[in-house]
């Protein structure tokens, strides 16, 4: 085939262009720091040989690859891995060193089972200064328990030797520089002399360095006999404060049982013979009665009766008790003539007596703790009845019988029932369930086959004289058994037929019923009843 030079000479050109350009491409990529077939080529175009910018990091390159294992660039000779220093567990090829920037390291560490101490790679297992202190190590931690130095077999506690009670694993033994102690030495408990790392028992029966040891050379822990005196030791020293012997638990003092006054570390007690002290004894003040270790303040029964006490004495003067505000004399409520550091009243169980009671001039009327006027009869009446009057109206009783069951109950009111703080004024007795502060205590006459015999009985307290009434003429229908036990009175329909039911109902006196009748008839009471029932006569 012929070809024309024009063909020809475009063809050489452009033959020309592709040679000069397969030629720059191979130049440019032996000569750039760049890989190429998993090799990384230096700025030289040759496999890289030292530290290299990667594109994405700087790595330590030998031969072209990143360095595993030991190499040497501008610092010195280090462990490679991967490209980078060392820093962690590897196998140089002899051993397992654990590597800290491409160095065996020395020095505290933190590998997968925490924080250790190494020494050139390896856990430290022997003494070495960490920096503070010297410290015996094993396995890369400070060591605790037995171990071997230069010096022998030793007790270590975190890497120093040991210089106390210490559980070796059989026992507990007291130490000195890592060794079981033999002669003297302080502990917890004082100076003790020590065999092998435990307390010596040569000692038996006697004090040594201030500490009294038992018949068997152990500290004494008990009572012991020193000299010709018994005493409670603890630990080898007299006892002071609680302790517990056979007798239970005491309070000690210098080895005895505590007797006076110790804080116990709450409060200050009154102690005898150990124990918080109950009931009368001495101290700096004199004779005292004592409630648990304190001075008793309330009732106590001292073995004899009964007394109402104020910082350990029987008390006398004003007081306040359950039932409220007394006077007191020698830890008892005053009955008689006081002065309440105002002026001289009568009282009568620790209070200022209201009624009629017997001092040293016989039988008197009191108003208050003082001599008063005795009321009238007829006062008395006219006092109570337009109150009865209007209780009982309604309720089927006569007033009549009301008013003389009153006069008759406080003896036209100079008992000691009718006047205040109590208001009794019909007799009415306190049920079984009744509080103390709603009933008062006192002598009475009752009846039993016609003969006189006295009892204390409980009679109601009432809040004043209208309660009095309404209680009164509410007795009788309060429930079934007392309409049933009150039948008569309620069916009555004479002063006459209510009176005669009321005998030994309501009052045990055989003669009860007559004198009620003796009263309406000596005052004119029947004329109450006309107003309340027609003619005085109930229909």
């Amino acid at each position: 085939m012929k070809i024309s030079k024009k063909l020809l000479l475009f063809s050489i050109l452009i033959s020309s262009v592709l040679v000069s350009k397969d030629t720059f491409v191979s130049e440019k990529v032996v000569e750039a720091a760049e890989y190429k077939n998993g090799i990384f080529y230096g700025d030289d175009g040759k496999p890289a040989n030292w530290w290299y910018n990667d594109g994405k990091e700087w790595y330590f390159f030998q031969n072209g690859k990143k360095h595993n294992g030991y190499g040497k660039d501008a610092s010195g000779k280090k462990f490679f891995d991967n490209g980078k220093y060392a820093n962690w567990w590897n196998d140089d090829g002899k051993e397992w060193y654990f590597f800290q920037k491409g160095e065996k390291h020395s020095g505290y560490g933190e590998d997968a089972s925490g924080k250790k101490f190494f020494d050139n790679g390896k856990y430290a297992s022997w003494w070495h200064d960490d920096g503070k202190e010297w410290y015996f190590f094993q396995n890369g931690k400070k060591h605790n328990g037995y171990g071997k130095d230069a010096s022998g077999k030793k007790f270590f506690d975190n890497g120093k030797y040991a210089n106390w009670w210490y559980d070796d694993g059989e026992d507990w033994y007291f130490f000195q520089n890592g060794k079981k102690f033999t002669g003297t030495a302080k502990d917890g408990s004082g100076i003790r002399d020590f065999i092998n790392g435990k307390y010596s028992k040569e000692i038996k029966n006697e004090y040594k360095n201030g500490l009294f040891y038992d018949e068997n050379g152990d500290l004494a822990n008990w009572w012991c006999e020193v000299g010709k005196e018994w005493y409670f030791f603890q630990n080898g020293k007299k006892h002071s404060g609680y302790g517990k012997d056979a007798s239970g638990k005491k309070y000690f003092d210098n080895g005895k049982y505590a007797d006076g006054w110790y804080d116990n570390g709450e409060d200050w007690y009154f102690f005898q013979e150990g124990k918080k002290h109950s009931g009368y004894g001495i101290d700096g003040n004199g004779k005292k009665y004592f409630d648990n270790g304190k001075y008793a303040n309330w009732w106590h029964d001292d073995g004899e009766d009964w007394y109402y006490f104020k910082d350990g004495d029987k008390h006398s003067g004003y007081g306040i008790d359950a039932s409220g505000k007394k006077f007191f004399d020698n830890g008892e409520y005053a009955n008689g003539w006081y002065d309440n550091g105002e002026d001289w009243y009568f009282f009568q169980k620790g209070e200022k007596f209201t009624g009629r009671a017997r001092d040293e001039s016989g039988y008197r009327y009191f108003v208050n703790g003082k001599y008063g006027k005795s009321p009238s009869q007829s006062e008395f009446i006219n006092k109570i009845t337009p109150g009865v009057l209007k209780a009982i109206k309604g309720k089927g009783l006569f007033p009549s019988i009301a008013v003389a069951q009153a006069c008759l109950e406080t003896g036209y009111g100079n008992d000691s029932l009718s006047p205040p703080p109590i208001y009794n004024l019909f007799g009415i007795k306190a049920g079984k369930d009744t509080p103390p502060s709603r009933y008062y205590e006192m002598r009475t006459a009752e009846y039993k086959n016609g003969k006189k015999y006295y009892i204390t009985a409980k009679f109601m307290k009432f809040s004043g004289y209208d309660e009095a009434f309404e209680y009164y003429a509410k007795l009788f229908t309060k429930n079934k058994w007392l309409k049933e036990y009150y039948a008569g009175v309620l069916a009555a329909k004479t002063p006459e037929e209510a009176a005669r039911a009321l005998t030994g109902t309501y009052a045990t006196d055989p003669n009860y019923g007559q004198k009620l009748l003796n009263i309406i008839d000596k005052h004119g009471l029947r004329e109450l009843d006309k107003e309340i029932f027609p003619n005085g006569v109930k229909p």
